[in-house]
């Protein structure tokens, strides 16, 4: 009957232990969305003290910061201020265990370099940015490609992707030289692979001389003189 008793107590109160542990101090909460506020950071982040540290305010003390860090890293250090109505403040520094969570992603099924990416074959995972810093954290907005072959189920990379060149070296493009109002059009040989927006180098094929200008489109780039 003791035993069964014990069990039960135990049942009752394990989970809301549990809870209290996973519960974060109010001073933490609330300097967790001044950080996340002042960096204007995208996504869940969350802010946890590292064990063994002596940092324990006092019920209702306020808890301010002195000094932002200069980033956000997987562990902060952290100036704070603590004030008790009635006491001296007190400066201290904390250290803070820190996870940014976003939405990863990887393949469903393998992929070869030169593959053009195809976002319906992705499935969201969840990662936490500050320790998959190289991890894709937003969906690819164009076109790309797989720069090397990559399995599935391997958490997708910026490495592993590069934007779709639209004009390949030695191709001829059309290029509109432009000033003000004014524009001449002219032929010119790629010298390099280049994707949208991006500047590559272009030789005239009258002069055989060589310049820069931004790719616009498929066999098309400009420059602004």
């Amino acid at each position: 009957m003791i035993a069964r008793f014990f069990l039960l107590l135990s049942l009752l109160v394990s989970p809301l232990a549990l809870r209290a542990q996973n519960e974060a101090p109010v001073w933490v909460t609330e300097i967790t969305a001044r950080i996340h506020t002042h960096f204007g950071l995208e996504g869940d982040l969350h802010l946890v003290p590292v064990s063994g540290g002596t940092f324990a305010p006092k019920p209702g003390a306020t808890v301010s910061i002195v000094e932002f860090p200069s980033g956000i890293s997987a562990q902060i250090l952290l100036r704070v201020r603590t004030e008790v109505t009635g006491e001296a403040s007190q400066e201290q520094t904390v250290v803070l265990r820190a996870n940014l969570w976003r939405s990863g992603w990887k393949l469903r099924q393998p992929s070869q370099r030169g593959d053009l990416l195809d976002t319906s074959s992705l499935e969201p995972v969840r990662i936490d940015v500050l320790r998959d810093r190289d991890a894709l954290s937003a969906m690819p907005q164009g076109d790309y490609i797989f720069t090397r072959a990559v399995p599935p189920d391997r958490l997708l990379t910026w490495r592993d992707l590069a934007a779709r060149p639209i004009v390949r070296r030695g191709q001829v493009v059309e290029v509109l030289a432009q000033s003000g109002p004014v524009s001449v059009s002219l032929k010119g040989m790629a010298m390099q692979d280049g994707a949208r927006n991006e500047t590559i180098r272009i030789r005239n094929l009258q002069s055989n001389r060589e310049f820069t200008a931004q790719v616009t489109g498929e066999s098309r780039a400009v420059i602004r003189l």
